[in-house]
């Protein structure tokens, strides 16, 4: 009885470590990212499958894009970003409301896009962030600091890609404050 209550825990500590999924480097997301954007996530629709099992998500994030960082969603006010997944390390936990600066991978349909990884989307909240590169999860930064952080990783890796500078689309204007509102509806450009 002893040996298979140890064997039984042993098993649930296995099962448990691959279960974690390891938070990815802030300067992996954003060369792994196609497009790092502002974002404040407008509505989800909850998707309705027949077979769950094959879906791994179950929502749809519709995001309004406040700042384009690298100029790959010029063309569009709005991106949508799939969420409410069915496992744990869900790489989408966008909320309604909520503003955030989010590193994404762009699908080819253009304006669906997938974040790199499962904490690649950063809440902006009353103008600060949670400093990516501390494993502190009380180290704040301002919203100027992320985003002077942020600009000299796009620059590295432009460099890196022998592109120069990237192009980035000028932040709209929010009226209120450093968060912007999620009921606007377009954007100046």
């Amino acid at each position: 009885m002893k040996t298979i209550r140890i064997v039984s825990l042993l098993l649930i500590f296995v099962a448990s470590t691959y279960a974690f999924v390891a938070p990815m480097a802030f300067q992996e997301q954003i060369q792994r990212a196609d497009a790092v954007a502002r974002i404040v996530v407008v509505q989800i629709a909850k998707l309705d499958y027949t077979d769950q099992e094959d879906w791994t998500f179950t929502g749809m994030a519709k995001c309004r894009v406040v700042t384009d960082y690298t100029g790959a969603l010029v063309d569009t006010n709005f991106v949508y970003i799939p969420c409410d997944y069915t496992f744990d390390e869900s790489p989408s936990p966008l909320e309604v409301g909520r503003d955030y600066i989010i590193n994404l991978e762009v699908l080819k349909l253009g304006r669906i896009a997938h974040p790199v990884s499962h904490d690649a989307a950063h809440e902006v909240s009353n103008g600060k962030l949670i400093d990516p590169e501390s494993n502190d999860s009380k180290v704040l930064l301002s919203l100027e600091d992320f985003e002077s952080r942020l600009r000299a990783q796009l620059k590295k890796k432009a460099e890196q890609a022998g592109t120069g500078q990237p192009a980035t689309r000028p932040e709209s204007k929010s009226e209120g404050g450093d968060k912007p509102q999620p009921e606007s509806k377009g954007r100046s450009r």
